[in-house]
């Protein structure tokens, strides 16, 4: 007979050996299970922790798994540059595990969505701001917006000169931010309504509901207070509040020299939009359509690992990177990963070596 599924209460058969036992349904939960033991195995209690409470979540039904509900042990408690902490968060490959929490599928929607997301927020940034105000749970926009910034010119020195607020109702989560940032004095957790607060022209503002529920006229109220302001607002309507929200909105700017424009990023039932002043609507249009491919997220690392190890850390994001082999037959030589599945290895070699298949265990350096 075929292995079931090994998640809690499925009776469903397990699929190829890439889901790590689990059936489909349950593929991204075995891919944070085979981090989480990667972590636990290297003694790395935030990554081990981190993953184990999303298992824990999920598997105990948890209404919102993706929210952060308790302080974890520090990251890296002697870094205290922002963009050397981004880059460390990026190279354990804890970003791509709360990636992984929201979508199993590395290439799916809800990964480009974010992606975007990010990318746009970092494009809206100027010189005179000096604050960046969000909402954001485990911080999958704060650590892809500062990704993005540091792609930009002086983006090192930019992203350390920058102040960001993060906000929260939950207390739990701000536990969360303050334990995760604490060695950082310029990332300041606030329990509270962010539309309590005032907004000025040096604070660039991100918006970021996961349902806006009965806030919507107070959301509106604020964006027409401050729509000449740098804000860009997203909700979801999984619940079917899209069009109500948006109209609320819409009216609220009605007397105001700003409209909103929509960021098309492909993600259903998740609506993202940016103001743009009512004389420019009609030349450039109500929408952004997404570009055919997302910014890419470079998951790097410059540490010696198993290709096996490298696998379980970054997946299908080793598709086309760059690398030396550091042991046996292939040591010193580089070239480019193709196609990784978790079981076979592919490396096409420089200087006409060609594609070849290489164990598992053989140590590697990132390029």
């Amino acid at each position: 007979p075929k292995p079931l599924c090994q998640f809690k209460g499925c009776t469903a058969p397990a699929k190829k050996k890439t889901n790590e036992g689990f059936c489909g349904n349950h593929a991204q939960v075995g891919k944070i299970r085979n981090l989480q033991l990667y972590y636990a195995q290297h003694q790395d209690a935030f990554g081990s922790e981190l993953c184990s409470l999303f298992l824990q979540g999920k598997e105990n039904k948890v209404s919102n798994p993706l929210q952060p509900r308790q302080p974890l042990p520090p990251v890296c408690p002697k870094i205290t540059d922002l963009a050397s902490f981004v880059e460390n968060f990026v190279k354990k490959g804890y970003l791509r595990a709360i990636m992984l929490m929201l979508e199993g599928n590395e290439e799916g929607n809800k990964m480009k969505d974010s992606y975007l997301r990010a990318a746009h927020l970092a494009g809206m940034l100027e010189e005179k701001h000096k604050t960046v105000r969000l909402m954001d749970g485990h911080g999958r926009i704060f650590f892809n917006f500062c990704l993005a910034v540091l792609k930009q010119k002086n983006g090192r020195k930019r992203l350390n000169s920058l102040q960001f607020e993060l906000y929260d109702f939950d207390h739990s989560v701000c536990a969360y931010h303050t334990s995760l940032f604490a060695s950082l004095e310029n990332v300041k957790s606030i329990a509270g309504n962010i539309l309590d607060d005032t907004l000025d022209a040096n604070t660039l503002l991100y918006l970021n509901f996961c349902g806006i529920g009965h806030q919507e006229k107070k959301v509106g109220n604020f964006i027409s207070l401050h729509c000449e302001k740098n804000i860009l607002v997203s909700w979801s309507s999984i619940r079917g509040s899209g069009k109500s929200v948006l109209s609320t909105l819409c009216r609220s700017l009605r007397d105001c020299n700003y409209s909103l424009r929509c960021l098309q990023t492909g993600r259903k039932q998740y609506h993202t939009y940016f103001l743009v002043p009512k004389d420019q609507i009609n030349l450039v249009g109500t929408t952004i359509n997404r570009p055919s491919e997302p910014c890419p997220i470079n998951w790097g690392g410059q540490e010696k690992s198993t290709l096996a190890d490298l696998y379980r850390i970054h997946g299908k994001n080793l598709k086309q990177r760059r690398v030396r082999i550091t042991s046996n037959k292939y040591k010193n030589k580089c070239g480019t990963f193709d196609a990784p599945n978790g079981t076979s290895m592919y490396i096409v070699f420089d200087n006409g070596v060609g594609r070849k298949g290489i164990s598992k265990l053989n140590t590697a350096v990132l390029l």
